[in-house]
């Protein structure tokens, strides 16, 4: 797979951790997994890229490639990659009744994936990578067994230490691994891991934070919005950094933060499609060198795929984030996100901590 993202193209820098991730997950699409063949995950691959592209048009005015995807699939498909933030789950238990609940989260897995690999091309300024030519082989129908419902779409592996979105495929250990791996390098491991409220890499953490927010509140991402205010509030107690909340979903006060402004201006224009991408590249080039910036496009990017992967799965708040937020919830308008609903009518205890306990880098801020 050394003949994919070669970003030097870009005229940017680009981890080998990242280039690596990128060019493992062309690899494992391209192969059958447990529900899909090769040549299906490829069919699917294209069509969340046609439809992601197509996300600022109506549905009936989209139009997509011919394939052999049953229609199931594609509606599945092309709904989490243009218009995720609308699934309730009316429209999850439908698509899960024809497919399966293996073969509904290995497309969500792809889709995800795509969608943050693609917006991190989108945020360098270069093409698309061409997708790789499906291999032979047949679904293995793997699953795990040690899964059961937490008052999701589909159910997730249990017992679970962290938080709830990264076992949001875990119905599928080869899709749950697809995508978090890119997780893994695209977001906090440079300069700082998760449980660290204090990073000392090319951006600070409330900088960052105020970023994966921005891009999730652009979405209409219940659950990584909240989770991402969360941490941007901790992160900033963390460096007494002052920050206004109210920037996360309207830009009020972003400036607090150090090219607070440029970040959203850049996430949001990543995340809508919009035609001032370029112009918002430059502003955000003007305020933070290349090294800062690929770190800043990295995480708008893998956030695209993030907020899809919390909207297709239908996982509820932590039971952590969901008493830590409760205010700052209502205030800033966030239970009125469709995805709020997932949230409201789950009366299960799920366990899900978005701050490990074990970390020793900073006190505990959820019990």
């Amino acid at each position: 797979m050394k003949q994919f993202f070669d970003y030097s193209n870009s005229g940017f820098e680009v981890r080998d951790e990242i280039v690596n991730a990128h060019r493992e997950s062309w690899k494992t699409i391209s192969n059958s997994g447990s529900f899909w063949s090769g040549e299906e995950r490829v069919e699917i691959a294209q069509q969340a890229r046609s439809a992601r592209l197509q996300r600022r048009e109506l549905p009936f005015n989209r139009s997509y490639p011919s394939c052999s995807l049953s229609d199931g699939a594609l509606e599945t498909t092309h709904t989490i990659a243009a218009d995720a933030h609308k699934i309730d789950k009316v429209w999850a238990d439908n698509q899960i009744a024809k497919l399966g609940n293996g073969a509904y989260v290995e497309i969500a897995s792809i889709v995800a994936t795509v969608s943050a690999i693609d917006a991190f091309s989108e945020a360098l300024g270069r093409d698309h990578e061409d997708f790789p030519a499906p291999q032979p082989g047949k679904p293995n129908g793997d699953q795990n067994p040690n899964v059961k419902d937490i008052g999701a779409y589909v159910p997730m592996m249990e017992p679970w230490k962290g938080p709830n979105v990264a076992r949001a495929f875990s119905l599928v250990p080869t899709a749950n691994q697809l995508f978090f791996s890119n997780v893994q390098q695209m977001y906090a491991s440079h300069g700082g891991g998760f449980s660290e409220m204090v990073w000392k890499g090319p951006l600070t953490r409330p900088q960052a934070e105020l970023l994966a927010a921005r891009v999730s509140s652009a979405n209409e991402c219940f659950y990584w919005t909240t989770s991402h205010i969360l941490l941007l509030r901790e992160s900033s107690k963390a460096i007494s950094q002052e920050v206004n909340l109210q920037s996360t979903v309207s830009g009020e006060d972003a400036d607090l933060i150090p090219a607070g402004a440029e970040l959203i201006e850049f996430g949001e224009a990543l995340s809508l499609g919009s035609d001032n991408l370029g112009i918002t590249r430059k502003k955000l080039l003007d305020k933070l060198n290349k090294e800062a910036f690929v770190e800043a496009a990295s995480i708008a990017a893998i956030f695209n795929g993030l907020v899809r992967t919390a909207d297709s799965s239908g996982i509820p708040l932590d039971d952590s984030t969901k008493s830590a937020s409760e205010t700052f919830r209502a205030d800033l308008g966030l239970n009125s996100f469709p995805g709020a609903a997932n949230t409201e009518r789950n009366t299960l205890k799920n366990g899900g901590k978005l701050v490990w306990p074990n970390s020793t880098s900073h006190q505990e801020i959820l019990n």
